[in-house]
């Protein structure tokens, strides 16, 4: 304790001898720091935000959007037919988007078939899906997501504009809040109707969930084989999947981690390179007071020890400075930085990596130092 004691009176002695450069030093490891701290935070951000983009359309999905074919004829459901007899292991299902709902003036309605829920992965807060028979015979059964379907019980029935009574038989959850708003997504109030009760027969997406990715790349070539046999260009249509839905959040994690990577590199160098200036000048100035340690029986490592405990403390306390400044700018923007203790470990020992790389020349040049011509430069 004694020893430490004294090391702790030897670093707030060296440090008050020159605060200015000491401080500027320090301060620009801080910097530096920061900006790794904000780095990283900004790629946490993205990986979640890709994530979520998973999460919320699927891993292995697509939605394909075929072209008008040259005649103008639309795609069909038959479509969909076509591609699940290629490959009945994954699940297809098509859309068609209706504006006003049931009466003209409610919310949108989509014409689906019974897969098109595990399709899209939502889920029934209550009530039952459509059936097969319920699409086989045109039935005149509803489902709504939880904002549509408020102030409507499962089992209510209510007119709609073709003079039928339309029975509510399903509620679907509203889930998480929508990462992509561009996607479909059960928070919006939506009605989902059996796709044979209305006259309409075509469709506007195709819509394919697979057990994996080879799954998904069989599915999307069935796709484009049946839309070239039913004579609709396949390569005019359009495909979304996950991979395309992050293609620019991967842009900018390259991106965010090149530049932001390289100038908190440049700012940290800096603030080493000014840092090893400081402690070298501060070996020439104590080499008398050097020299008379030596002479009193202090070894060469005891000398070294004193340059590398300094350029931790100003290192680490940098560091400390810099990671807790980006913490608290991050949280002030409300996204607070998702790191645990594996990051926060790695930090530390990133910070004492570049202590003792600082610290190494002057030390070795302080240690090698001999007392007597020490004591002469006096």
């Amino acid at each position: 304790m004694n020893r430490l004691g004294a090391m702790a009176i030897d670093l707030a002695e060296g440090i008050r001898a020159r605060p200015g450069r000491t401080l500027a030093a320090a301060a620009t490891i801080a910097a530096g720091w920061m900006l790794v701290g904000l780095t990283l935070a900004a790629l946490t951000h993205l990986r979640e935000r890709a994530r979520r983009i998973a999460e919320e359309f699927g891993e292995h999905c697509a939605v394909v959007v075929p072209a008008p074919a040259a005649d103008g004829r639309r795609p069909g459901r038959d479509l969909v037919a076509s591609c699940r007899a290629a490959v009945p292991a994954v699940t297809w299902s098509g859309v068609l988007r209706q504006p006003g709902g049931l009466d003209g003036s409610g919310p949108p309605a989509l014409l689906v078939d019974e897969h098109f829920l595990p399709t899209r992965g939502w889920r029934l807060r209550e009530g039952r899906g459509l059936d097969p028979l319920d699409v086989a015979h045109g039935a005149a059964v509803i489902l709504a997501t939880e904002p549509a379907a408020a102030g409507w019980r499962v089992g209510e029935a209510r007119p709609g504009g073709d003079g039928r009574l339309w029975t509510l038989i399903g509620v679907v959850a509203a889930d998480a809040s929508q990462t992509t708003p561009a996607l479909l997504h059960p928070s919006w109030p939506l009605l989902l109707l059996p796709w044979t009760a209305r006259p309409e027969v075509w469709i506007e997406a195709i819509h394919a969930r697979a057990g994996d990715e080879a799954g998904l790349r069989t599915a999307l070539a069935a796709a484009a084989a049946a839309m070239d046999e039913a004579g609709f260009d396949a390569e005019a249509a359009t495909v979304v999947t996950t991979e395309s839905l992050t293609a620019d959040l991967r842009r900018w994690q390259r991106r965010v981690g090149s530049a932001a990577g390289a100038a908190a590199a440049a700012v940290l160098a800096l603030g080493g390179v000014a840092l090893a200036g400081t402690l070298l000048a501060d070996a020439r100035a104590r080499i008398s007071e050097i020299g008379l340690r030596r002479a009193l029986g202090a070894r060469p490592r005891d000398i070294a020890a004193l340059f590398v405990a300094e350029a931790a403390v100003l290192t680490m306390a940098g560091a400390a400075a810099g990671l807790g400044a980006a913490r608290g700018l991050v949280a002030a923007v409300g996204a607070p930085m998702r790191r645990g203790l594996p990051a926060d470990l790695a930090a530390i020992v990133a910070a004492a990596a570049m202590a003792a790389a600082l610290a190494a020349a002057p030390a070795i040049a302080a240690a090698r130092t001999p007392p007597a011509e020490a004591l002469r430069n006096d």
